[in-house]
């Protein structure tokens, strides 16, 4: 039976970034067990890749404050990844321009950005999340943040096959994960095999909370698989598509761009000239959604221009999501399993944005055998007996 020190179950956005991780800070060996190509419904596939915080927000809680430091940290980690692949994954955005530290600062920067027009609420949030020492109270943002997930997935495992024989990637499912008693975790596959592990990860997405058996309180998250849905476009023209970007209401001129975001509805181009868009508008007066075909081509029509909008073909691309019942993600160890059983899955909406973000603290409590201060607010163990 092959053993290794860790063990990721899932090969999404979550469990390649936990591996790098691994890989680049501890002197463990790790074994990534999923599909090689991504099954029909994966989250990671149906998502679209963009991280959008727009205007002068507030951090009204330590999961938004996670989502903001997050979002900053997306183009340095593209980068990072690109380099050690040698993938080019394309990605534009400016991030996060500034976060305020002090009220002070906020008042400041919000009439520096909205010349006092702008009302909002102010109070301060945790800020262990940003890397500071200061408590946080809000960031000016300068535009939406856009990537392909598939460039990132194939950079990532490229970066992932040079590192040589501490790292295997290991393309089979996993049907189920137990504790025998002894100091090893036993991962049962579908071809029958059985393999071994010191640590196990959890990082399968919808599949997590299928996997484990046992009295774990990772059962009580009170998951549910929510479905979700894309739209996408053949490949089209290299030319930039002309969207219109507004500003306080009104229109400039059709600018270039990659991606475009306004409310529940975006828009972006990858990097084989395909369209893909999104959208959950609600009907004005109503709590059901639109039909997402029908407010999807309207919003298209809006920003493209009915005439461009009427001839594209779209396609639907369907993903299930894992959520817990309080919508955050859970990362971190599992109560009762000796440190032996991990989880780092539940992402639901935010998961390009801090599935990479919160890697790297994984990894870090991961070796130390001890959760992390940083996963207070996100460990399994907040769900109760």
């Amino acid at each position: 039976m092959k053993h290794f020190d860790v063990a990721i179950i899932g090969r999404g956005i979550a469990g390649l970034s936990l591996a790098r991780e691994l890989l680049q800070n501890t002197t463990k060996s790790i074994a990534l067990i999923g599909p090689e190509k991504a099954l029909d419904g994966s989250g990671t596939i149906v998502a679209q890749g963009i991280s959008t915080i727009r205007g002068l927000v507030l951090a009204k809680d330590d999961l938004f404050a996670a989502k903001l430091a997050g979002h900053r940290h997306l183009s340095s980690w593209l980068k990072s990844v690109s380099q050690e692949s040698g993938l080019d994954i394309p990605f534009h955005g400016g991030g996060v321009g500034e976060v305020a530290t002090t009220l002070e600062a906020f008042r400041e920067g919000m009439d520096r950005a909205y010349h006092r027009r702008f009302q909002g609420v102010f109070g301060p949030v945790a800020g262990h999340f940003s890397g500071s020492a200061h408590r946080a109270y809000g960031a000016l943002h300068q535009g939406d943040f856009w990537f392909d997930p598939e460039d990132a997935m194939k950079a990532l495992e490229a970066a992932l096959r040079k590192a040589g024989p501490r790292f295997t990637a290991i393309s089979k499912i996993v049907l189920s994960v137990c504790l025998p008693g002894s100091d090893r975790v036993q991962i049962m596959t579908d071809d029958g095999q059985s393999l071994a592990a010191s640590q196990v990860v959890f990082a399968a997405g919808a599949n997590t909370s299928t996997l484990l058996e046992g009295p774990f309180e990772l059962r009580r998250a009170g998951w549910r698989r929510v479905e979700g849905e894309t739209f996408i476009t053949p490949k089209m023209a290299a030319a930039p598509l002309p969207l219109f970007l507004s500003d306080t209401g009104g229109h400039h001129s059709a600018q270039p761009v990659s991606s475009f975001v306004r409310g529940a509805f975006s828009l972006s181009r990858r990097k084989n000239g395909s369209l893909i868009v999104g959208s959950t508008t609600y009907k004005k007066g109503s709590n059901s959604k639109k039909n997402p075909v029908e407010s999807m081509l309207y919003e298209a029509a809006m920003v493209m221009g009915k005439s461009a909008s009427e001839h594209l073909v779209w396609t639907p691309q369907w993903g299930v999501r894992l959520r817990a019942s309080d919508r955050a993600p859970v990362c971190g160890v599992i109560s009762g399993s000796s440190n032996r059983l991990w989880v780092f899955s539940g992402f639901y909406k935010n998961g390009l944005q801090l599935a990479p973000f919160l890697a790297q603290p994984l990894a870090q409590a991961i070796a130390m055998d001890d959760e992390s201060p940083i996963f207070s607010y996100l460990r399994p163990s907040r769900f109760g007996h």
